[in-house]
């Protein structure tokens, strides 16, 4: 097989390849094979470790300019928000913590709850609903509850 680039090009080419996401890669290993000629598909395959279906779908983005916008992966993937899985998950959290929750006498805006958040994830989940410590931070947030802080008072 014939190499069309220096060993320190190479060298430089794979690390960039290994860097970029998987349009990216598309692209950069389309457009390597494009600057060589005859046998440069068999070169970069075995240079970059691409596969020559992944070149040629790269090679089609490119020219036919279909690829629009930042997207990686199709719409659709990763976790729903917890919304959308719990819609009644405001209501919940409410009756959880109605009877643990305290306040100041002085200023009725401030509200906090003698539970931990490990503790009210756990009666969360005695009411069917999983969710993390994050979820809970921002439900606690969310209803106006602050942290309660102990202080010493100094003689």
């Amino acid at each position: 097989m014939k190499k069309f680039y220096n060993d320190e090009t190479e060298k430089a080419m794979v690390k960039f390849y290994n860097d970029l996401n998987e349009k990216d890669r598309r692209h950069f290993s389309s457009i390597s094979v494009m600057q060589l000629p005859h046998g440069g598909t068999e070169y970069i395959v075995n240079l970059l470790g691409a596969s020559q279906p992944i070149i040629y779908r790269g090679k089609q983005e490119i020219l036919d300019n279909m690829n629009v916008g930042p997207r990686v992966r199709q719409e659709g993937g990763g976790r729903k928000p917890i919304r959308e899985s719990y819609p009644n998950i405001d209501r919940v959290f409410l009756k959880v913590l109605k009877e643990h929750t305290a306040g100041d006498p002085m200023n009725k805006s401030i509200i906090w709850t003698d539970l931990t958040k490990i503790e009210i994830i756990a009666l969360m989940i005695d009411e069917g609903i999983k969710i993390s410590k994050k979820v809970v931070s921002d439900l606690l947030k969310t209803h106006g509850y602050v942290k309660r802080k102990i202080q010493k008072k100094r003689k």
